[in-house]
């Protein structure tokens, strides 16, 4: 089964959309043939006006009593599915770890295995007695959560900066959201692992042109090696022609984006 976004040094040129689609339709193929986590793998790795129909799916196997499945249902304004197991910890009051949130029944809900609940009581003024026992089961609970690819469990899994970021490396592999992965690997000096981070996170991010212009950038001026000869000038000519073509009449991409500069000189205005 698919377990992440592979490097493919077709990508960004190729179509976006069409890749990670082909691998999200793999997992919900897979939701359909009865395999829990690939159901929450699809709706992680699928764009947002997607993700809340195969969220429901997941509910549905949630409320069929599947506790993994219920704690990998998403808290946010749109979607917090007040009636399934875990609904207080997902609450707004709850989620902002705010005075009305329900103690009680955040409670409960730790004890019953929702590390999102532990959080939540664990963060709330005036502390409770027991908040480092709370905190010690958040992470004992969340360990175990990512490495079933809940994601949004990974950031509860340890407070040691360096056990830290081998959590961030999930969500890095299953949405490509890499970015704090590439500055680790940077800053600790794994250049390799830094590149093939950024290269993820340009590859797969709908939203990350400037990070392909950086990458660029980094292989033209010989930071990283480049893994495809001639890879940095073309995520650089691809991107500057990108932002080109959103420029009015008598704009110039190189007052716009200063690396435009070292644009192929056919590609130029």
């Amino acid at each position: 089964m698919l377990a992440d976004t592979p490097i493919d040094y077709e990508l960004p040129f190729a179509d976006k959309h069409e890749r990670r689609d082909d691998r999200v339709r793999a997992f919900v193929q897979a939701c359909d043939g009865g395999d829990k986590p690939s159901c929450w793998k699809a709706m992680q790795m699928a764009l947002a006006d997607e993700r809340p129909a195969i969220a429901r799916r997941v509910e549905m196997n949630c409320r069929a009593g599947d506790l993994l499945s219920c704690r990998a249902l998403p808290a946010s304004s749109e979607q917090r599915f007040p009636g399934s197991p875990g609904a207080a910890g997902r609450s707004e009051p709850c989620d902002r770890h705010e005075a009305a949130c329900d103690r009680t029944a955040v409670r409960e809900e730790c004890s019953a295995g929702f590390p999102r609940s532990c959080v939540a009581l664990g963060s709330l003024e005036p502390p409770e007695p027991d908040r480092k026992l709370l905190w010690d089961r958040t992470r004992l609970l969340a360990v175990a959560g990512c490495d079933a690819w809940i994601l949004d469990e990974c950031s509860f899994a340890s407070d040691d900066p360096a056990k830290q970021i081998v959590y961030e490396k999930r969500a890095c592999k299953l949405t490509a959201s890499c970015n704090r992965v590439g500055t680790w690997a940077q800053d600790a000096g794994k250049l390799l692992a830094a590149r093939d981070a950024y290269e993820r996170a340009c590859q797969y991010d709908e939203h990350d042109a400037h990070r392909c212009l950086g990458l660029a950038d980094s292989y033209l001026d010989h930071e990283y090696p480049e893994p495809v000869l001639g890879r940095g000038q073309a995520l650089l000519d691809w991107v500057c022609r990108k932002f080109e073509k959103t420029l009015d009449k008598g704009e110039s991409i190189v007052d716009m984006l200063k690396s435009c500069k070292r644009m192929t000189p056919h590609l130029a205005r």
